[in-house]
This record gives C-alpha cells, sequence and structure tokens, in this order.
C-alpha cells in the first residue's frame, strides 16, 4: 500500500479553498500536512490537523523531507518562483493556471522537473467539465460530420469590477485573458492542437476596470476549420457555452458545468450527483439523416475534477504521466501572448 503523499497547500484563497481542499480532504492518497496562509481558523476547520505557516517561512519549510508535493494556488506572478524553489528542493508540483507568464519562464521550469525527475504539471481543471466531456464526445464521434466551426464563450455579467482582487488588478497575468481565457485557449488545443494563426481583439469595457474584461480569438486550421474563444463580463444573459457546427450536423450547449457552484456550496465531491448538470442544461444535437432534419436532446457527461487528483496521485505513485502535461500548458501561454500581439498590431499572428 502506497504512502500518503504528503502536501504543502499554498494559499487558501478563493482557488485553494474551492478548487482544492475539498479534493485534498477527501482523498486519502493526499495529506495536507502544511497550509501557507493567514486565514487560520478556516484552515483549522477544514484540515484541523494541518501546520499553518507565513510566507516567509516556504523556503525552510521546502527543505524538509517530510514533504512530496507543493500546491501553488498563489496569484499569477509568483508562480515560476515558488515552483522553481520547489522542484530545487526535490518537491513534485502542481501550479493553479496559468503556468507561468513567459515561454521562458515555462522551458526553465519544465527541464528543471526533468533534472530532478519529478512531477510538473498544472491545474487546467477545466479539461474535466461537464460541458467540455460533452462536446469534446461529440466531435469524436464525427456524428457532425467534417467540422468547420466551434464557438467557445465564457460570458457573465460583472458590470463592477473588484479592482481589490490581485485578478482584476494591472498586475502582470491579470484579467480574463489570463484568467477564463486560460481555459478556453487550453480546450480548443486539447480538440484540435495548434492553429495556423490567430486574430484576437481584447479590451477593456467597464469604466471602473483596470485590466482587459473582454476577449474575442478566432484560432484558424489548415483543415479550415475555425474556433472562436470569447468572454466578456457584461452579459445580462449570456448565449450557448457551445456550438459546434459540421457538414451534417450541429451541437448547441447552454449552461456551466455545475462544479464550481457546488464547491462554493461547500459541497463535496464525493456527494451524490456531483458534477451532474439538470436536464435543462443538456445539449441540442441537429443531424442530416437522407434529407430528414433530427433533434436529439444529449444528456451531459459527469464532470470530474477528481479524476486530476487521481491520475496526480497515480504519477507520483506509478512514476505516470500527469493529469495535464506541462508542454500543453505552456503552449496555452504561448497562445495567450500572441493574442496580445495580436489586439495591439491589429492582425493575425501566425504559428
Amino acid at each position: 500500500m502506497n504512502s500518503p503523499i504528503r502536501t504543502v497547500l499554498i494559499g487558501f484563497g478563493f482557488s485553494g479553498a474551492t478548487f482544492h481542499a475539498p479534493f485534498l480532504k477527501m482523498l486519502p492518497d493526499f495529506q495536507v500536512t502544511h497550509v501557507v496562509s493567514s486565514k487560520r481558523e478556516e484552515i483549522q476547520a477544514f484540515f484541523p490537523h494541518a501546520n499553518i505557516i507565513a510566507q516567509d517561512q516556504i523556503e525552510h519549510l521546502l527543505e524538509s523531507a517530510e514533504i512530496d508535493l507543493i500546491i501553488i494556488t498563489t496569484p499569477n506572478t509568483t508562480h515560476f518562483s515558488l515552483a522553481k524553489k520547489a522542484l530545487l528542493f526535490n518537491k513534485h508540483v502542481m501550479i493553479e493556471k496559468p503556468f507561468v507568464l513567459s515561454i521562458k519562464e515555462g522551458h526553465e521550469l519544465i527541464e528543471l522537473a526533468q533534472k530532478q525527475n519529478k512531477i510538473l504539471t498544472i491545474y487546467h481543471n477545466r479539461r474535466w467539465d461537464s460541458d467540455f466531456l460533452t462536446v469534446q464526445g461529440i466531435i469524436k464521434s464525427g456524428i457532425l460530420g467534417k467540422l468547420n466551426r466551434l464557438s467557445i464563450r465564457y460570458d457573465r455579467y460583472r458590470p463592477q469590477p473588484k479592482t481589490e482582487r490581485w485578478k482584476e488588478s494591472v498586475e502582470a497575468g491579470s484579467g480574463t485573458l489570463w484568467d477564463l481565457g486560460a481555459h478556453l485557449i487550453d480546450q480548443a488545443l486539447m480538440l484540435f492542437g495548434m492553429p495556423e494563426k490567430l486574430m484576437a481583439d481584447i479590451a477593456i469595457q467597464r469604466e471602473a476596470a483596470k485590466t482587459i474584461d473582454y476577449f474575442n480569438i478566432t484560432l484558424s486550421y489548415p483543415t479550415k476549420v475555425r474556433v472562436n474563444l470569447s468572454s466578456s463580463s457584461l452579459c445580462v444573459s449570456p448565449g450557448p457555452k457551445y456550438e459546434v457546427y459540421g457538414e451534417v450536423g450541429s451541437f448547441i450547449k447552454f449552461g456551466q458545468d455545475p462544479q464550481e457552484q457546488a464547491l462554493m456550496k461547500k459541497i463535496m465531491p464525493n456527494q451524490p450527483d456531483f458534477g451532474k448538470e439538470p436536464n435543462e442544461f443538456y445539449g441540442k444535437l441537429t443531424t442530416l439523416k437522407q434529407g430528414q432534419v433530427i433533434n436529439e436532446v444529449i444528456p451531459s457527461s459527469v464532470g470530474c475534477y477528481i479524476a486530476f487528483y487521481k491520475q496526480l496521485q497515480e504519477a507520483i505513485h506509478h512514476n505516470g504521466s500527469p493529469p495535464v502535461n506541462p508542454e500543453s500548458a505552456l503552449n496555452v501561454i504561448k497562445l495567450i501572448q500572441a493574442c496580445e500581439e495580436s489586439s495591439r498590431l491589429q492582425k493575425s499572428i501566425s504559428f
């Protein structure tokens, strides 16, 4: 029987407390020994046996041979430095997305992880969203025929920016392109790989906003498929999340994966129906068969963020593949930077 993976959770903000703590708590393969945060009461309630330490004690903690895994959920500007220190001290590392803020930083961490023979992975959890898994299954089935267009939107209505949060500040790596855009780009890459070229328009639309809150990206592929990725913070009534079009069919999907909302409500991942979408958000499949139009409602796949952690455990204990390969996460950074350049120059960027 394998020993529990002794884990340090760095950061107990929204990401650490919502997306990571519940899975670490319920999976016996992980043992949270330390949490780096000032939120003592919240942490003690969730991890009563964990040691709570301050940020300035991290380096001393990393020296310990009693630690196996470091999970980094702090602001994007800290990802590279914390991950590098952890790898140098011979720890496995998981970083909240986005991976890093530059291609150079990403290559350095990947090379260091290989040198140290340690797992390095990035938490692109939306690969395990119910709606994405459903769309992925529809595309793989070939039922739509040769594809020509995919649209993924992540719209919401947040007219008042929360400029006190680092994600909406002026610091590097803030704004929706680095936040939501990283997810949508990653999903597009999972489905179709690197594009031939891209065109992007990014902007600040809200009056009091300090950073990007709108983007519209078009990825072009040699197969003539066009992928449109977009997000706005000013959509009172968002349209479809996914639209997939092929020569003989289409698939339209509204709604959002329910896992985040469930976790925010303190529903643990082992509860019945966790990750299961309500029926009203099932997607509509329309196909042409022998000249007839056929409409079907397709039940959504069950979302399973827990699969990320199960594969991470397998990778650490049995030297398997990480749940998210860091090279694929670095491709997301390449495209984000290309989007910034495309919008600034108002021209397409080729790869």
